[in-house]
């Protein structure tokens, strides 16, 4: 699966008509929450499986989608440049992870309130691309894995894509 395919097929799981404002403010936020999640597995009373670190971190693949789509930036291009960062233990990359989605959140707001143009999120979304790649390099996992496993799940809670009247998201 290639990083375009995998941004297709995401999409067939979001909200339907947001505008470009709410679609990047949700985006950032729940990026953060889900990097926030990925952390959390390291603190649970039940000792997260690498199954369940696999798909908290395709839920972050499905934001970064969201906002790399938001602001037609090429998938291709962001799964496969970005600087690769050095980690070794699932604590630290998990801590890059929650780092990097904050600054990308963060980056996601001043570009709303300034106009700015795409240029002020890219650099952190692809820091937090990088450590995306960093989990799934510890986990031993090839990153379209995460993406095929997120798919999967996708579809098992909606077929048919996204319906309001199901709520929630990924």
């Amino acid at each position: 699966m290639t990083p375009a395919d995998y941004h297709r097929l995401a999409a067939r799981t979001r909200i339907p008509d947001q505008t470009r404002t709410e679609a990047l403010s949700n985006g950032g936020l729940k990026l953060s929450g889900e990097a926030a999640e990925v952390l959390e597995t390291m603190f649970s009373d039940v000792p997260a499986t690498r199954a369940d670190k696999i798909a908290e971190l395709g839920d972050v693949c499905w934001y970064i989608a969201l906002i790399a789509d938001t602001l037609g930036a090429d998938a291709d291009h962001l799964w496969r440049n970005y600087d690769p960062i050095a980690v070794f233990t699932w604590y630290n990359a998990a801590i890059r992870l929650s780092v990097a989605a904050g600054n990308t959140s963060e980056a996601i707001g001043k570009h709303l309130h300034h106009r700015k143009d795409k240029a002020l999120v890219l650099p952190p979304l692809s820091r937090t691309i990088a450590a995306v790649h960093a989990c799934a390099d510890v986990l031993t996992v090839p990153i379209e894995d995460v993406w095929a496993a997120n798919v999967a799940k996708l579809k098992a809670r909606w077929p048919d894509g996204f319906q309001v009247s199901h709520g929630g998201q990924s």
